[in-house]
């Protein structure tokens, strides 16, 4: 549905607020919700340290399987929310893609999910006019301010081997996509952060010269909706 803010692209039945108090593990933030201190799911394993910070409202909804009772999705970030489980952000892609709500990939169909590129396991492969296209989806949720998302917020050897991979696969077979989803409301602009990881940005520039597209989208969640909203979907990228 679209609203002014945005598309609503997934809505959920339950969003409950909770207090963030500490993270466990790279899977794991303890909360209190309920009036009952909890440990909930967290599916990202970035550091997130502007977000998983003690007294942060964060936005939890409930699992149907597993040993943790809740999985946390959001965590407040000025009116909205910044969604920052990279499996919802994923969810929220595919949906955005099929309704035709993302111009540059509108004509394309999906036909693979976590295919096997070059050794490495990358997002979607998607098929249009007899070509193939890989796109790997990476979340931008360190926020720069000024409206400035930011990739990645910690080293990654996984990211530099997927662009590698990317990069030839753009070389010899078809086309590739690296898609920064921005789960910070608002966002204006994602920036491929060098000082993380400059091995990483050192990919990056191979990639930008094998023809591997740097696309990037806005989504957030707003948590009085109970929703996934897709803000901006043509956000300006600075690779290096």
């Amino acid at each position: 549905m679209f609203v002014e803010r945005g598309w609503e692209v997934i809505n959920f039945e339950e969003l409950e607020e909770c207090t963030i108090l500490s993270r466990l593990n790279r899977f794991t933030v303890l909360v209190e919700i309920g009036g009952l201190v909890k440990p909930a799911y967290l599916n990202n394993t970035g550091r997130l340290k502007d977000y998983i910070v003690n007294g942060k409202i964060g936005y939890c909804i409930k699992r149907k399987r597993g040993k943790l009772e809740y999985r946390i999705i959001g965590v407040e970030s000025g009116e909205y929310a910044a969604l920052v489980d990279t499996l919802y952000q994923e969810n929220a892609f595919i949906i955005a893609q099929g309704l035709g709500l993302i111009p540059w990939l509108r004509e394309p169909v999906l036909v693979k999910r976590n295919s096997r590129v070059y050794s490495e396991v990358i997002d979607f492969v998607f098929a249009h006019g007899g070509l193939e296209i890989a796109v790997e989806l990476k979340s931008a949720v360190m926020n720069l301010g000024n409206g400035i998302a930011g990739y990645p917020d910690a080293p990654t050897i996984r990211g530099r081997r997927q662009i590698l991979a990317l990069a030839n696969y753009a070389k010899s077979r078809g086309k590739s996509i690296v898609v920064l989803v921005s789960g910070i409301p608002a966002t204006r602009e994602v920036l491929i952060c060098c000082e993380v990881d400059r091995e990483l940005c050192s990919a990056v520039k191979l990639a930008v010269e094998s023809g591997v597209l740097f696309k990037a989208i806005n989504l957030y969640l707003d948590p009085r909706a109970a929703a996934i909203v897709l803000g901006n979907i043509d956000l300006p990228v600075k690779t290096p």
